[in-house]
């Protein structure tokens, strides 16, 4: 795959994992026995490390490591860091530090956690 081809996937599944992560609490409203159910909260835990853990074993976002090493491969500069501020930056002129990006991705990624707790608990 070409820097480009990983950029496009990565940014697609981006939007699609904000978009879920976020209409979760109003998904809760319409599908109580969803959130509530002794699939759902196990699912979003082991979602959840799975994605940690394939941070810890690339050092990074794989997406962002994939495509800097397409990057290389295609004599283009790699950036480092996260790809959120680095695309913020270029692509809107934001500059948005990386521990503000993480606090929310990580209230993004709780999100749905807590729903279910809710919705199973109290």
């Amino acid at each position: 795959m070409t820097s480009r081809q990983v950029l496009a996937l990565h940014t697609t599944l981006f939007i699609v994992f904000m978009i879920t992560m976020g209409s979760t609490p109003f998904l809760a409203m319409i599908y109580p026995q969803f959130f509530s159910s002794a699939f759902f909260l196990p699912t979003v835990v082991l979602g959840m490390a799975l994605t940690l853990a394939s941070w810890k074993l690339y050092g990074g976002c794989p997406f962002t490591v994939w495509e800097n090493q397409a990057r290389t491969k295609e004599g283009k500069e790699i950036y480092l860091g996260s790809c959120l501020p680095h695309y913020a930056r270029l692509w809107f002129g934001l500059e948005i530090p990386t521990a503000i990006f993480n606090a929310i991705l990580v209230a993004f990624l709780l999100l749905p956690i807590g729903v279910g707790i809710y919705e199973k608990y109290l």
